[in-house]
């Protein structure tokens, strides 16, 4: 309708089960609403039609251009696949979280496994 509704008195998991259709026109969820809502998340991989790498998306450009070639040539390279499988196929869930919270604050000093 062209208006700005006020939703923050419910949560999208309410709105999503039709909370807002007796507050606003047309107020029952679309998928529409789904997929903007999946907008707004920023995990380091989004699925959209592709898998979206952005664990680096800012930087200096003479650092992302590099990026594309970076996740092609692992993700789509038989021989990179099965070398990042044999490098990382004993790590547990635990020490891959774990390295996940430490490397953006310490980088390639974070430690792993004792080192």
């Amino acid at each position: 309708d062209g208006h700005y509704h006020d939703m923050t008195h419910i949560t999208f998991r309410q709105f999503m089960a039709g909370a807002a259709r007796n507050e606003v026109p047309d107020g029952l969820p679309t998928m529409g609403d789904w997929a903007n809502h999946l907008s707004t998340l920023f995990p380091d991989v989004r699925l959209k039609r592709f898998l979206e790498m952005r664990g680096a998306d800012g930087g200096p450009w003479r650092r992302i251009c590099a990026l594309p070639a970076f996740w092609v040539g692992l993700l789509y390279d038989e021989a990179a696949l099965d070398a990042a499988e044999a490098l990382t196929s004993s790590w547990t869930y635990k020490e891959v979280l774990a390295m996940r919270n430490a490397v953006p604050e310490l980088g390639i000093s974070a430690p792993f496994r004792n080192t």
